[in-house]
């Protein structure tokens, strides 16, 4: 009976909060939170956004276990003693027999990296990790033929002096002098 009482407290002190898992994976709840809506958003507030690949620094062709795809760098930006990546993948096709049409299975079950390489300072930079040693990058994303997918990755920012850095994403060959916006 106790654990009863606790596990109905619980879920009401989550609803006084706000918090709820009752909406759908990867939307927000609706409303304006009290706050603007985050730079580059376009859409309603409750939406995710997808980057548009039309506006693409750099695109790649890939051929990954799970089928072809295009990989469209759209930005990097610091900001504080961060940078941010954004990067479209657009599945052109899926490879029958997938457990699941997802990036994780899609990349040979593991999730897509990627990494900053300067060439200068002969550094390389990884993803940013949080206090419980998770990484700040997109997770798995479901897939579907032809809708692009954006992922997200954050890492520290390099030197203000550095304007332009190689970005690596999986196994493809880096994308050269990506600038980055400040």
């Amino acid at each position: 009976m106790r654990a009863k009482i606790l596990i109905v407290g619980a879920c009401a002190a989550l609803a006084v909060a706000g918090c709820s898992d009752a909406g759908e994976r990867g939307t927000v709840p609706e409303g304006d939170g009290g706050g603007k809506a985050e730079q580059g958003a376009t859409g309603p507030v409750g939406t995710v956004q997808v980057a548009d690949p039309a506006k693409a620094i750099a695109t790649a062709k890939i051929s990954a276990g799970g089928g072809d795809a295009d990989v469209a760098l759209i930005s990097l930006s610091a900001r504080g003693k961060l940078a941010d990546l954004t990067l479209t993948l657009t599945p052109r096709t899926i490879r029958p027999g997938l457990v699941r049409n997802s990036t994780f299975w899609y990349f040979g079950s593991r999730d897509p990296s990627a990494w900053l390489l300067d060439p200068v300072n002969l550094k390389r930079y990884n993803v940013v990790k949080d206090s419980g040693g998770g990484t700040l990058q997109t997770g798995t994303v479901d897939l579907a033929v032809d809708r692009p997918v954006t992922l997200n990755y954050t890492f520290a920012a390099p030197p203000e002096e550095v304007k332009t850095i190689d970005v690596q994403f999986g196994d493809l060959s880096p994308f050269r002098n990506v600038p980055i916006s400040r």
